[in-house]
């Protein structure tokens, strides 16, 4: 896990989650989350003498983490995710050869922040298609901007690209999206919502009422009326933003008050991060 971060300080979460499910698949051993539990005292010490791993924000929200229910919400993501994505036809218009680079308003690159978006569909960064939709994502919209990541891409050529003058994924288009605890497609169209999306402004993640719930307040008796507040329209900030850290658990209840104005006081039990 050092070793990935500090060779690849700029992939996300998702991409390290990937490569640590495919090093302890080759083994006959304990489950991923259980070993790196029993180790986060050890895997916090060595970042904390190393300057440059202390930069790393996957390795901040892991030594944060110390219950673990961010890697939890991640991993049961990881086996569905791919199946979930709905990739529209390509446009008619547009040459099937043409797979220049592309400019455009769609494509995006680095975030600004140090962070580099990736791909939905491969997890790697480079020259993206973002959704304008709620899911937030973006994909490798050509064959060559998927090339290198060998990604499956959403098969549109460069002209096909610059002529688009907002692009929506059909899960957004159809008001479809996955519920990012247990990977089921359900419908997000409202009144008769299945999923609802994370309060964050720059979050996409959608999640069931009662998976939301379980997540949220795994250990409390709660879980149940959260479940039904969160049904009824109660906005909600979702597990991949908390902080559980027992000395922050109170420090920011007038924060999430603020950003989710119809949070409930008994939902705090961590910060936003």
């Amino acid at each position: 896990m050092l070793h990935f971060v500090k060779r690849q300080p700029r992939k996300p979460m998702i991409s390290l989650s990937v490569h640590l499910r495919e090093i302890f698949s080759k083994f006959e051993t304990e489950e991923m989350e259980d070993a790196l539990g029993k180790h986060h005292h050890i895997i916090k010490r060595c970042a904390e003498r190393d300057p440059a791993l202390m930069r790393s924000k996957i390795l901040q929200s892991f030594i944060k983490d110390t219950s673990g229910k961010y890697f939890e919400c991640i991993l049961r993501s990881l086996s569905t995710k791919e199946s979930f994505i709905v990739v529209a036809e390509p446009l008619a218009s547009g040459g099937k050869g043409n797979c220049d680079t592309v400019s455009d308003g769609n494509i995006i690159g680095d975030d600004g922040d140090g962070t580099e978006p990736i791909c939905a569909i491969c997890d790697e960064g480079g020259e993206l298609l973002s959704c304008k939709g709620r899911c937030k994502r973006a994909f490798h919209p050509t064959i060559e901007a998927g090339r290198k990541s060998k990604c499956v891409t959403l098969g549109y050529t460069a002209v096909q690209v610059k002529e688009m003058n907002k692009f929506i994924c059909e899960n957004c288009r159809y008001e479809q999206h996955q519920c990012f605890k247990c990977g089921e497609l359900d419908s997000s169209h409202e009144p008769n919502a299945k999923v609802f999306q994370c309060c964050k402004l720059f979050c996409g993640h959608f999640y069931h009422p009662k998976c939301a719930a379980e997540l949220l307040q795994s250990h409390s008796n709660g879980a149940c009326e959260l479940e039904n507040k969160i049904a009824a329209g109660m906005p909600f900030p979702c597990p991949v933003h908390w902080c559980f850290r027992p000395d922050c658990k109170k420090m920011e209840e007038k924060r999430l008050k603020e950003q989710c104005g119809l949070l409930a006081a008994d939902v705090v039990q961590g910060h936003i991060t």
